[in-house]
């Protein structure tokens, strides 16, 4: 019985969990013509990228000389494989960019071709959460820049997981003042529940994210005293204009009198203490949110309101 001359590979198999695929990159092991011939190779069965022509037309047959040059292709094999894998991890970061200034729902919407100014709705009812960090300004000017960068990145990424949690958007609120628009500064931290996603329990879902931000903030230190940080928050519920701004960077933003008053209830909170309005407190009745009457506070522009603290949840 005849048996086929086998053909002698080495080679290395990877599974590429982001493509759900197994590549395997190997080379022959030949010495000469006369070896092709036996096997029934020709040369354009041979690789154009690698040395495995040059090493048959010239007769290379000592093994360890194939072996040295097949380890240098593996190695190069090696690197094309971990560049493939940089290459997916960047074409992944580039998809997620979006998200990262923008809602899902928004970013999605764009994808598909949506224009910026189609982004643009009024919302019946959201609630509009406002913090900020407590003695912020005291703290820039007793520590290093950089101490500050280090704070409210570590501050701002904590509660940014939260808003995955709890499902609610962070944003950049405008708002009109002497004719001047006016953005956020650098210590405050707003989001929005209701927009660009509808959702009727959405002062529900804010009450929680800032029960949970009243929580993660105890971990994190004031870099002037190593005490640890407070925030001042507040929130109301009510109608707004939402959507995106600009074309080169844009970002999700909040336009309308709640977030006005959002704005004043954070000013008149008290560190580590929860203001909200009493239309947030008549979203939340009924639920499994505690509340307690403060009194009736001056609201710049809006006299005098009745508001309440947030306590906890039952």
């Amino acid at each position: 019985m005849l048996h086929k001359p086998q053909l002698h590979l080495r080679g290395i198999m990877k599974y590429i969990s982001s493509w759900n695929k197994v590549i395997y990159i190997c080379s022959p092991l030949i010495g000469g013509t006369e070896e092709m011939m036996r096997l029934g190779l020709y040369m354009n069965d041979l690789s154009l990228h690698d040395m495995s022509r040059e090493m048959v037309l010239s007769g290379i047959k000592p093994m360890h000389q194939l072996e040295k040059t097949l380890e240098k292709e593996f190695e190069k094999g090696k690197a094309l494989e971990e560049n493939m894998e940089n290459l997916a991890l960047m074409r992944q970061q580039i998809e997620e960019l979006p998200y990262r200034r923008m809602p899902k729902a928004i970013a999605d919407r764009l994808r598909l071709g949506g224009k910026v100014v189609e982004t643009c709705e009024n919302f019946e009812s959201v609630t509009v959460m406002v913090s900020y960090m407590d003695g912020f300004e005291s703290i820039c000017s007793q520590v290093g820049p950089m101490e500050i960068v280090s704070l409210v990145n570590d501050m701002f990424t904590i509660f940014d997981k939260l808003t995955e949690k709890h499902d609610v958007y962070k944003v950049i609120i405008w708002r009109l003042v002497n004719l001047q628009v006016e953005t956020s500064g650098d210590a405050m931290y707003m989001t929005v529940s209701g927009a660009p996603v509808k959702n009727m329990h959405h002062a529900e879902a804010a009450s929680a994210m800032a029960l949970d931000m009243l929580e993660a903030v105890k971990k994190i230190k004031n870099p002037a005293n190593k005490e640890p940080m407070t925030v001042s928050i507040g929130m109301h519920s009510g109608p707004v204009a939402a959507g995106l701004v600009g074309k080169k960077t844009p970002q999700y933003c909040l336009f309308g009198d709640t977030v006005n008053i959002a704005l004043r209830l954070r000013t008149t909170a008290l560190p580590m203490r929860v203001h909200i309005s009493e239309a947030t407190k008549k979203c939340l009745e009924n639920t499994d949110f505690r509340m307690e009457y403060r009194r009736t506070v001056e609201l710049k522009g809006k006299g005098k309101t009745k508001t309440y603290w947030l306590i906890a949840r039952k």
